[in-house]
């Protein structure tokens, strides 16, 4: 799904309702400079990559509603176990009593990340050509870096969930719920054209 360059971007929190403030956490990993934007840029995209699921996309409906995510208490209700995944592929895939949720990559909770990463990209090429396609490669990552916090306004929905995401280490420790609700509510709003679509399902959740 590409962007049209007529479509305005933007991001959906503030500075100031950013959850990590530490300019480390703002690379997806220690060993890779914030300023290198190649490497940040393949590390973020094999990190939040749902192609396999996308070759799926059209038969997901078979196994699941759209938007059909519970919050983490509501996972326990049903008497899941939620299990840590570092795939995305597999967040938020069920099995029986098992549920997997992919912790929240620092890099996403920061502003700057966003910011330089993310944004700069499309937008830059927006204001070289108007009326040229924005990159691919930009686009995906873009989409599904929304989709995923969009599938975390479902996951994290009452101060009980959040109590429980800090305690599987899904979300930093020092997250409160003003902060969180502040954060997340630009996500919670997107639309299913603005996130990749293997998020729209919440994969099976």
């Amino acid at each position: 799904m590409q962007i049209s360059p007529d479509e305005t971007v933007h991001l959906l929190f503030s500075e100031k309702d950013q959850l990590v403030l530490d300019q480390a956490d703002a690379s997806p990993s220690p060993l890779v400079a914030f300023d290198d934007k190649n490497a940040v840029l393949k590390l973020i995209t094999a990190e939040l990559s749902t192609e396999r699921l996308e070759r799926l996309y059209d038969m997901l409906f078979l196994v699941s509603n759209r938007r059909n995510i519970s919050p983490l208490h509501h996972q326990l209700v049903k008497g899941r176990q939620t299990l840590i995944t570092e795939r995305a592929d597999l967040h938020l895939v069920w099995n029986y009593d098992r549920i997997f949720v992919k912790p929240i990559p620092l890099c996403l909770l920061s502003h700057a990340f966003w910011q330089t990463h993310l944004l700069a990209p499309l937008v830059a090429h927006a204001t070289v050509g108007h009326h040229a396609a924005r990159p691919p490669s930009a686009v995906k990552v873009w989409r599904e870096a929304q989709g995923f916090l969009r599938t975390y306004a479902s996951l994290i929905q009452h101060p009980s969930d959040l109590h429980l995401a800090k305690t599987l280490h899904l979300v930093p420790n020092n997250v409160d719920w003003n902060t969180w609700c502040r954060f997340i509510d630009g996500f919670a709003h997107l639309k299913d054209r603005q996130v990749a679509p293997a998020t729209i399902t919440g994969s099976c959740a």
